[in-house]
Order: C-alpha cells, then structure tokens, then sequence
C-alpha cells in the first residue's frame, strides 16, 4: 500500500505527541476533550442551537440548513476517500512512530486504515463554518474549539496535520459554496414557508440529525453499512 506522508507531519505529529503524551494531567485533559461527546461537541453544536432558536427566521434557518447539507456531503466523502483512497495509515497504527499513550483505539481492529482526510474534522471545521456565516464571534469561538480538537487528536495519534487541513478545505469550501447558493436557500425557505404551522416539525428534522451528528453519524453509518450489506448479498 502507498503510503504518503510528509516529514513537516511527522514533526508536528511527534512534537505534539509528546507534549501532550509523557504528562499524565495533559493526556487526561486531551482525553476529555477528544473521547467525551458531550464535552467536545458542547461549543460546537451549542452555538448552532442557539442561532436557530434565537429568532424565526426563515432566511437564516434556510442558509444554515443549506449549510448542513453540505456538512453531510463532506463527511460522506471525508468516509468514501478514506474507503477508496490510501493515502496514509493513522498513525497510532504505525508502530515505527513510537508513539506515547495513543488512543485507547489502537488496541482495537480498525476497519478504515486509512486517516485522509479527517471525518471528524470535516464534521467540526463544517459546523464552524455554518456558524460563522450566522454570527462572526461565535464562530471564531467554535473554529477556534474545533482547531484544539484537531489538534489534541493529532497528538493522540488518530490523524496527521494534513488531514486536518485536507478536512478544512473540503468541509468550509463546499459549507461556503451551499450557504451562498441562491438556489439551494430558496429550496428550504420555500419549503419551511409552505409548512407554515408545521414548521416545527422541519425543526425537529434537523435537530435529529444534529443529534446523530454529535458522535459522527452513527444511526445513518448502520442504515448505509446495512443497505449496502444487503444490496452486495442480493447481487451475489
């Protein structure tokens, strides 16, 4: 398999890794912040929540759904190119790295070898993104959230700089390029408006979408694993 990666990421990589991995506080503070969903997630989606319950608004429900849409599509490839591209292995899979307590997932098998470009970084850098075209301080508070998480998963071992780069310039430019289509933001304003009394129901469409968001898309990764499961033994 090739295998593609920089010296200038396995420096950073290192460099982090032991800073963050030799001390016992700064690995439990990292871990906190990486593995717990709700702590990680917290200054991230909260600020999304906020901004769409902060008023109806129909034109700025209609951007940041626009928006999430395209969050959906960057993870959906963020998924399909580390399935169908190898670009590197993730590093607390490259026992050549010598690295200092890497994620507990190192113990486990791992089924998408492969870290280019980050899922969980598309996700996060993607959310930022909405969130900083609605309300430009809270944004830069959660790209700034959103670039500690990156960071500190770099240190455990989970990705190399560059995927987190990769992820940034995929998930902000296609959030940037659907929030500011004309045409996709009249789609939903049209179909929130024509709901009329039952926008609320639109409303909770989205927050449970959030919801399987916060950890990455779980119940749609079972639908799409399952259907693809059941297509592949129908053909065969």
């Amino acid at each position: 398999m090739p295998h593609i990666v920089t010296q200038f990421d396995i420096h950073i990589l290192v460099w982090l890794n032991n800073q963050f991995g030799s001390s016992p506080m700064a690995l439990l503070i990292s871990e906190l912040i990486t593995e717990n969903n709700f702590i990680r997630g917290f200054l991230l989606f909260g600020p999304f929540i906020a901004l769409w319950l902060q008023r109806p608004d129909l034109k700025r429900h209609s951007e940041m759904t626009a928006g999430l849409l395209a969050v959906f599509i960057a993870v959906g490839l963020s998924f399909w190119l580390q399935h169908k591209f190898f670009v590197h292995t993730r590093p607390f899979l490259d026992s050549a790295l010598h690295l200092h307590n890497v994620s507990p997932a190192s113990t486990m098998t791992w089924h998408r070898q492969s870290s280019f470009p980050s899922d969980t970084a598309c996700l996060f850098f993607g959310i930022a993104a909405i969130v900083y075209g609605q309300n430009r301080a809270l944004g830069l508070l959660t790209f700034a959230w959103t670039g500690l998480v990156a960071v500190l998963r770099i240190a455990q071992g989970w990705h190399y700089p560059s995927d987190n780069v990769g992820a940034f310039v995929l998930a902000v430019s296609l959030v940037s390029v659907f929030s500011n289509s004309a045409t996709l933001c009249r789609v939903f304003h049209w179909l929130m408006r024509s709901m009329r009394r039952q926008v609320y129901l639109f409303d909770a469409l989205v927050f449970l979408i959030l919801a399987d968001a916060y950890s990455l898309f779980p119940g749609l990764q079972d639908i799409v694993e399952t259907v693809v499961h059941k297509l592949h033994h129908a053909v065969v």
